[in-house]
């Protein structure tokens, strides 16, 4: 059992020391019921008072206190004899007297309970507090009858000025019994909202002959309580005093067994060893509706949903593992799971596709901005993708491309010579050569190329399984595109060639009914209608204008946007240029034609 059991016996005894032992013998043996081998969790309270320091002669109950008072030195071996049956010792702290009884016991004592009546006593407050200083007793505030912000005071009040013990806040009243509309159990609930780092008790004062003596402490456990306090005498028959809300001791086992039933029903995890069987040996697993290719990024649209006897990975699972960049490591037939022995983690590839022939501005690849070469400026920046296993300089393999390679050396970034017309051959010879899965794509004319763009689709990318991701508006010159290496050769096993892959992105967009094609919202803040790609002189000059701005800082997009926004005549210098690819239409519709793929060609 882990909730603390306090029986309480009050004035059951009237006052004879040879019963509340009589009584104490007869509780539940505490080695049956351990909380654990440190910790004990039944204990026993006694209220300690004396008539005229609790009450005036003119209170009702001062005949009742002056006849059931004992004496210090009876307490004493009181609580010997407690101790003794492996039982903890309470005290209920009315006055001073009570307070000079803890002093002289407090070896003895496990904890002291202030009633909500006392707690406005300052005396005994600052005596108490005096008394228990420096020690590991513990406090219990009973708040019967106070609301929350009086609690709240209270509880920051006693913990200021009075005690640092450990504190256990107590919801119930003693009504002798209590009525069963004033139990109010889900106080509990509210005060372990309000105080989350604390112990709530709960005093159980309800009609001791009736079934609810066993069932309140449960439901105070089940809305929280981990302290349960509850009286006890030896025959409510022949009890003179206190024996209204009492349960006899032949009923404790009974008592202890419920609230043990409660802790079980409350369980110790959220999710039960069982339950978590139960999801797994039902839950319905991906499984393939079409034949899916190694080196394919999982896209949940190839998949129905099935309970199987199959081994086979979950959703959540999947989705987990395309977030480390996983993708498959070898086909999956239809009507098959997918288990961690069919992934493996992607190789990713900046490739920067790069010439020296450039009609409109001669050899603009290695014309400096700034003192380094523009190729040099985009290199620095892929070079910024974090998420790159390798990065790539291609070009092709005529002899006026190889000066690149130079560039591509000295940057220590890996150079490849590959068809001089054909892009999506020399990528798809690019990932060959480096065993890459994923593609990067970035052209050479953009030496400001974003690496934050880069990360953020390709982590779009893998988060919707796409064959390939790219920005939906953005800032011409900071954007690369994201694709698999298998919608390439997709693309030149359904064409037989790509021989405008030039402008690669058109293969993909014609294309949506055939590939998972995702043009993706970038952040607001990235977007501008800025010209940032170089192919006239007006862009080489507005880059020179930008880099003598930007001076020392990267060319990241908060900082190259902060320049320009600043200083808009920079990117005055060439707004009159336009793009061939949004304004020839004639090239547009040529495009839109030769870059189809026929629906019919596709073989599943």
């Amino acid at each position: 059992m882990q909730t603390y059991l306090l029986f309480e016996i009050a004035n059951s005894c009237a006052g004879s020391s040879k019963l509340i032992k009589k009584l104490i013998d007869s509780l539940p043996d505490t080695s049956l019921h351990p909380a654990s081998p440190q910790q004990k969790n039944i204990g026993v309270k006694f209220q300690i008072y004396k008539y005229n320091e609790i009450a005036l002669p003119d209170y009702e109950w001062y005949p009742v206190y002056k006849e059931t008072f004992v004496n210090a030195q009876n307490w004493k071996k009181i609580f010997v004899h407690t101790k003794s049956k492996g039982l903890d010792v309470w005290i209920d702290v009315f006055d001073l007297y009570s307070v000079e009884v803890l002093k002289n016991n407090l070896p003895l004592v496990t904890g002291i309970k202030l009633q909500s009546s006392v707690l406005n006593n300052l005396k005994v407050l600052t005596a108490l507090s005096e008394a228990i200083k420096d020690s590991k007793v513990k406090v219990m505030l009973n708040v019967a009858g106070r609301d929350l912000p009086n609690i709240k005071a209270l509880l920051a009040d006693i913990k200021s000025n009075y005690f640092n013990n450990e504190i256990t806040l107590q919801a119930g009243f003693q009504g002798y019994p209590t009525d069963k509309e004033d139990l109010t159990v889900s106080k509990v609930r509210i005060l372990k909202s309000e105080f989350p780092d604390t112990i709530v008790s709960y005093a159980d004062h309800v009609d001791g002959s009736s079934p609810l003596a066993f069932d309140i402490p449960v439901f105070a456990v089940t809305a929280g309580a981990g302290h349960i306090e509850k009286h006890v005498c030896l025959d409510r028959k022949n009890t003179k005093y206190d024996f209204q809300s009492a349960i006899e001791p032949y009923e404790c086992d009974l008592l202890i067994y419920k609230i043990k039933d409660a802790e079980k029903i409350l369980g110790t995890k959220f999710i039960p060893d069982k339950e978590a069987n139960y999801l797994k040996t039902t839950i319905e697993k991906p499984i393939a509706s079409v034949p899916l290719r190694a080196g394919d990024i999982i896209n949940f649209k190839n998949f129905d949903f099935r309970r199987t006897g199959q081994d086979g990975l979950t959703v959540a699972e999947i989705k987990d593992l395309m977030s480390k960049r996983y993708i498959l490591a070898k086909d999956i037939k239809p009507g098959k799971t997918i288990t961690k022995t069919d992934l493996k983690k992607a190789r990713i590839g900046v490739v920067i596709a790069c010439r020296m022939k450039s009609t409109r501005l001669k050899h603009k690849a290695i014309l400096p901005i700034q003192g380094l070469a523009s190729i040099e400026r985009c290199i620095l920046n892929a070079k910024k993708i974090k998420s790159a296993d390798e990065i790539i300089l291609a070009t092709s393999t005529l002899e006026e491309d190889r000066v690149l390679k130079k560039y591509a050396l000295k940057h220590k970034i890996h150079f490849f010579a590959g068809d001089p017309e054909d892009v999506m051959l020399r990528y798809l010879g690019v990932a060959k050569k480096y065993k890459l899965d994923i593609i990067i794509r970035v052209t050479g004319d953009c030496p400001i190329v974003s690496y934050e763009m880069a990360e953020f689709l390709l982590e779009k990318h893998f988060e919707r399984g796409n064959d390939y991701t790219g920005p939906k508006d953005y800032c011409t010159g900071q954007n690369s595109e994201v694709y698999n290496v298998n919608t390439l050769k997709r693309v030149m096993e359904y064409l037989g060639d790509a021989r405008h892959s030039e402008y690669m992105t058109w293969y993909m967009i014609t294309n949506k009914d055939i590939f998972q094609v995702d043009m993706h919202n970038l952040p607001k803040e990235w977007i501008r209608t800025y010209r940032l790609t170089l192919d006239v002189q007006e862009d080489l000059d507005m880059f020179n204008a930008l880099f003598e701005k930007l001076g020392k800082k990267e060319a990241s997009i908060k900082n190259v946007f902060a320049v320009i926004d600043k200083e808009p005549w920079i990117h005055e210098l060439n707004d009159a240029m336009v793009l061939k690819y949004k304004s020839d239409k004639k090239l547009i519709d040529m495009l839109n034609k030769e870059t189809r793929i026929n629906p019919k060609r596709i073989t599943k």
